[in-house]
């Protein structure tokens, strides 16, 4: 019979997407993922492999996580749902769940090149499960006769993510307009986009 863990070991998972979150992954040492879990480097490497096993459950646990708080925010409801949740990405850190501001998958993004292929394939995942959900919602709203004519769906979700991307881009810079600004400007746009 296998012993029990002396550890939690999902607030361990969590504790490490976190410094990966926050640090990116080739600025995350394995004294901080230590520290994070309270773990030595054994039971470490033991619980959760080396350091791109544990980046690649992280961006696993963002994926599904981020996909879930998605589909929760936008079912059945129109584009408008669609500015709160560019409003909530671009403006960052939600303090009632201890997210970090910023944005996992466009940190890790920026540091493509110290990735690996399995680890790029969940980045390019997760974006494209953000452009089919906000496509998604905009063919209902163009289905309901909601949507402003001349607004395609697929170059509006395709546009969406990538100036929310590109925001959250510039605030892992440190440049760019300050993220309420950026988010104010998206959701005019986007309300432009449904008639009156």
């Amino acid at each position: 019979m296998p012993r029990p863990l002396g550890f939690d070991l999902d607030a361990a998972r969590a504790g490490i997407m976190r410094v990966f979150w926050e640090r990116g992954y080739a600025g995350a040492s394995l004294g901080d993922l230590e520290r994070a879990t309270s773990l030595v480097r054994t039971s470490l490497y033991n619980s959760f492999g080396k350091k791109p096993e544990m980046f690649l459950e992280s961006l696993r646990l963002y994926h599904d996580a981020m996909a879930d708080r998605m589909d929760a925010a936008v079912k059945d409801r129109g584009v408008e749902a669609l500015a709160e949740v560019v409003s909530a990405m671009i403006e960052g850190a939600d303090e009632t769940v201890g997210q970090p501001a910023g944005c996992l998958m466009v940190g890790a993004a920026t540091q493509s090149g110290a990735l690996e292929g399995r680890h790029l394939e969940l980045v390019r995942a997760y974006r494209r499960m953000l452009v089919r959900t906000a496509r998604d919602v905009l063919e209902r709203d163009r289905a309901s006769g909601r949507l402003v004519e001349g607004v395609d769906p697929d170059g509006a979700a395709e546009l969406l993510v990538c100036a929310v991307w590109g925001a959250l881009a510039a605030q892992c810079l440190g440049e760019g307009a300050p993220p309420t600004a950026s988010a104010a400007f998206l959701r005019t746009m986007i309300a432009g986009w449904i008639r009156d």
